[in-house]
């Protein structure tokens, strides 16, 4: 694509014009040097062509200069090198040498090795134009025909100056000049044999690939747009796929329409042009037309097309488009792409070994993926070096190497698989790298476990406000367990003023989400009219929602039934009974709860509820007292009378005694004990 960069004479290959040549050169005859370089370079003989015209440009030989800027320009026989390449186009160029002053301003134009100015490009065409080259003359005849700074009368001399050189771009765009699109259409079709194997279509693709570039021609997308359909039409396949693609996408400015770009696919894959007979079965499955699709994806994996052997393979392996599952035909495609290192097709291959327990392939294709960058792959390996298998030893090095490559390329599950792994490991400094890249990223889950990591030991730095922010972007993308527990910092105060309503907003919204927690501080807040209303009634259903929310997490069930219980009373003081209360209750003493014992007791001796029965009462105290129920211990020390009740209050302080192990607290039980007996 593009016009010729070397352009070299016909030179004589006689041995003894050779011999006599190189003797020249040899004793630096500069234009021995060169035309001994030219012959080399005819010959495809590209070392001893780059050794003598090296010789010859350091001698200041402008043509060889030029041509040496090639050699790094294009990497012929040696190391691209565009720096190289451009200080060899100066030398020539400041010399006045035409074609160099082109490659020189085309530097500047795309700011290769040197800082992009355009006014100076211009300027440096005009003046490789004015001295004869052709290509600066096409170059220059495009921007007066293309661009704002449009004069079509300087474009059309310049076309045919460069024309008459035989520049085949030239004289297709000045009939493009002339004529209408029909008339031109029909004189391109005319032409034939421009180079073998080269038809007037390709050459009117190749302008239009030009025009994409900018650097044989001005870049212009309307002139590439109007080249590519010509070139269509004229039967390039590579421009009818081109021109399918634009329809297809909807790029430079074309409407998006799926039946054009199937008609001009099609033109081209009836030619045999493999990517469009790809993009042809794409939208025949797409349309259902799954035969059709499938034959277009076939004709084109038969050409090697590695997009549609791919898609077969994967078709074949899901069982899509009306296609039976056949892992056979997939590892069929997928092997071919595999052992051509499409780390795509080897990831696929692993995967379907692996589901066949032929662990050796799987994991041997699964490897291979892993090394080409397969982030899937890469954690897939993790997993298995966790554990390990008969053909892979357990290698938790390696399972984190694995895991931290595709974390690295922010492949999430590996990102948590590496949080995983640091924590298994007690490195929690790692631990929370990652979690801080995930958190960063947007994974609400994350958000909502750093900012529970920052008011834990765990943390690198013990952080509440940076714990608060994490929660507080969990929460405010509806992270129940988030809301939750910014709900207890402000009803705590933890690193924020406290805040009993917007305690009370943060429960409600969780518990709203069915997060249990949330449902019971709900309950709690409506009972003690915190954040809000007291409301009984409310505290109730929110309990009873704890109550009966599944799954349950037993310590907040078992809080539920005892706060359900605690209830019973104060239900019975706001004047109604509850059964659920009363139901937790009597159960909950029949269980033994220490603090439903004391409550029942304290109803008893109270008569609220229950008929009172002070005898009851004790009964219950003393029971939660021996199961270290301080408040039971209370109640009781308030109901008897150490004189009345010598022989209770003595059994009383007997049994704080047993309760506790403080040495002065016993002193001061056994003296009264001691006082109280001897009254007798």
């Amino acid at each position: 694509m593009g016009l010729r960069q070397i352009k070299v004479a016909k030179y004589s290959t006689n041995i003894s014009k050779i011999d006599k040549l190189e003797n020249l050169a040899k004793k630096g005859d500069v234009s021995s040097q060169l035309d001994i370089g030219q012959i080399y370079l005819t010959e495809g003989k590209y070392k001893q062509a780059h050794y003598w015209l090296t010789k010859c440009a350091e001698q200041k030989n402008a043509r060889a200069q030029f041509q040496l800027g090639l050699f790094y320009k294009n990497g012929i026989s040696v190391n691209l090198d565009k720096k190289k390449a451009f200080n060899w186009f100066k030398k020539s160029a400041e010399q006045g040498y035409a074609e160099a002053l082109m490659e020189v301003a085309i530097f500047y134009k795309n700011g290769w090795c040197i800082e992009a100015n355009l006014e100076k490009a211009i300027d440096l065409i005009i003046q490789s134009a004015e001295k004869g080259s052709h290509k600066a003359q096409l170059y220059l005849a495009s921007y007066y025909h293309y661009t704002n700074n449009k004069n079509l009368s300087f474009a059309k001399d310049l076309y045919n100056k460069s024309a008459d050189q035989g520049n085949i771009y030239a004289e297709i765009s000045l009939l493009n000049l002339s004529d209408s699109t029909d008339k031109l259409l029909t004189k391109l079709a005319q032409v034939v044999n421009i180079t073998e194997g080269i038809s007037i279509g390709d050459v009117a693709f190749n302008l239009a690939q030009a025009y994409l570039e900018g650097d044989t021609v001005f870049p212009s997308i309307e002139a590439c747009v109007h080249w590519t359909k010509i070139a269509a039409q004229l039967g390039s396949k590579e421009a009818q796929d081109k021109l399918g693609m634009y329809f297809l996408t909807g790029e430079f400015g074309f409407e998006q329409d799926i039946k054009q770009a199937y008609e001009w696919f099609s033109k081209a894959a009836k030619q045999g042009y493999a990517s469009s007979q790809y993009q042809c079965g794409k939208i025949c499955l797409n349309f259902k037309d799954y035969d059709t699709g499938i034959s277009w994806l076939k004709k084109a994996a038969d050409q090697d097309d590695q997009s549609s052997q791919l898609h077969l393979a994967s078709i074949y392996n899901l069982g899509q488009y009306g296609i039976p599952q056949n892992e056979e035909e997939s590892l069929f495609w997928s092997l071919k792409l595999a052992e051509q290192g499409n780390p795509k097709a080897q990831y696929l291959c692993a995967n379907i070994y692996l589901k066949k327990n032929n662990n050796k392939d799987g994991l041997y294709w699964l490897t291979h993926a892993a090394q080409n960058n397969v982030e899937a792959a890469q954690y897939t390996l993790a997993t298995f070096y966790i554990n390990g298998t008969n053909d892979l030893e357990q290698n938790t090095t390696k399972a984190i190497n694995w895991a931290e490559k595709a974390a690295s390329r922010s492949f999430l599950k590996a990102q948590k698989l590496c949080i995983e792994l640091y924590f298994r490991s007690n490195n929690y400094k790692k631990a929370q790298y990652w979690m801080e890249k995930l958190a960063e990223s947007g994974d609400v889950d994350t958000q909502y476990q750093l900012g529970i990591m920052l008011m834990t030991k765990f943390a690198q730095k013990h952080d509440q406000v940076k714990s608060l922010y994490w929660l507080d972007k969990a929460a405010n993308q509806g992270h129940a367990g988030a809301q939750y527990e910014i709900g207890c910092k402000y009803l705590k105060g933890i690193s924020i003023e406290k805040d009993y309503e917007k305690a009370f907003n943060w429960f409600e919204k969780s518990a709203g989400l069915g997060f249990q927690s949330a449902m019971l501080k709900l309950g709690l807040l409506y009972k003690k009219g915190l954040g809000g209303v007291k409301d009984l009634n409310k505290s109730l259903f929110w309990i009873d929602k704890t109550l009966s929310h599944k799954p349950s997490q037993p310590e907040i069930e078992k809080k539920a039934q005892l706060e359900m219980a605690m209830m019973y009373g104060l239900c019975v003081e706001e004047g109604f009974k509850n059964d659920k209360s009363l139901y937790w209750l009597e159960k909950l003493v029949e269980f033994g709860d220490k603090d439903a014992e004391c409550e029942m007791g304290r109803l008893y001796k109270n008569g609220v509820g229950f008929i009172q029965d002070i005898s009851k009462a004790k009964q219950l105290f003393k029971s939660s007292m021996k199961k270290g129920g301080l408040l039971a211990e209370i109640y009781l020390g308030q109901m008897l009378d150490p004189i009345k009740d010598r022989i209770e209050f003595i059994e009383m302080l007997e049994l704080k005694n047993q309760l506790t192990d403080d040495k002065a607290t016993k002193d001061l039980n056994n003296a009264m004990i001691s006082a109280l007996k001897s009254l007798n």
